[in-house]
């Protein structure tokens, strides 16, 4: 069951209003929207339900691979003192190794010099290839690739905050059309954690109702990233399933263009 009822998404409504030195107007520009700010901010849950389930299976495979990346060290480190080992036996020494393991020995054979070599070299010299071959695969095989990640975690720094990215551009899609303004972050510049754009105040008023805790600072992060980003191909998505939800005119659709002004909300 959602999170956004009908009474919280008119709590949102309410708080998405400029605040701070320049507010001017306080009435939200989503006003009368009610029914449309639910289904918005219901959609924007969904995928960062997805997003979220994304990153945590990930962040379980990233774990999978760990725990193989160290056995595969030990395994590699033990052949690799068996080979040292080998390497360091003298031929004789090898030769004797072999014939002490024959199962059956002659009473009169004290060394492995006293018998016939012609069945003993064979085997030496089967477990150096064995030995050669195995070395090989170790080198090849159970070296863990430098670099390889999962797909999502290519940057661990910003792993955490995809689903709050996927959130805030399903609201973006929402907003831009809906509103005919900018999804612009705009905080006070003196604490840089107080939201003062309509925008971030509808963000700031949204995220405390998901499962997961986010912070102003990570609130202004995603804002910013996603206005440096613009709109991109993959976002098409967003915008159209947006559309599709709230039953917005497909003709507003369009992406409002972001410009660095001051006052833009």
């Amino acid at each position: 069951m959602s999170r956004y009822t009908k009474k919280v998404a008119a709590r949102i409504i309410a708080k998405a209003v400029r605040s701070g030195r320049q507010s001017g107007s306080t009435k939200s520009p989503l006003e009368g929207m009610e029914a449309n700010v639910r289904k918005a901010l219901q959609y924007a849950e969904y995928v960062h339900r997805l997003a979220l389930k994304l990153v945590c299976n990930d962040e379980a495979l990233k774990s999978r691979r760990q725990t193989s990346r160290h056995k595969r060290e030990k395994v590699s480190k033990k052949f690799k003192a068996l080979m040292v080992a080998w390497q360091n036996l003298t031929e004789e020494e090898r030769f004797d190794l072999v014939w002490a393991g024959e199962s059956v020995v002659p009473a009169n054979a004290i060394e492995w010099w006293d018998r016939e070599l012609t069945h003993i070299k064979p085997i030496v010299d089967r477990i150096s290839a064995n030995l050669d071959e195995l070395n090989l695969i170790t080198l090849t095989k159970l070296r863990w690739p430098r670099g390889r990640q999962g797909s999502v975690s290519q940057d661990e720094n910003m792993t955490h905050l995809i689903p709050l990215i996927a959130f805030a551009k399903a609201l973006k899609a929402f907003w831009e059309p809906a509103t005919n303004s900018p999804f612009g972050q705009q905080f006070d510049e003196h604490t840089k954690l107080t939201a003062e754009s309509a925008a971030a105040n509808f963000m700031m008023a949204s995220v405390p109702y998901l499962p997961v805790t986010y912070t102003g600072t990570h609130v202004k992060h995603v804002m910013v990233r996603i206005q440096r980003e613009g709109w991109i191909a993959e976002d098409d998505e967003f915008r159209q399933e947006v559309m599709k939800v709230c039953g917005l005119n497909t003709g507003n659709a369009n992406p409002v263009r972001i410009r660095r002004q001051a006052g833009t909300q």
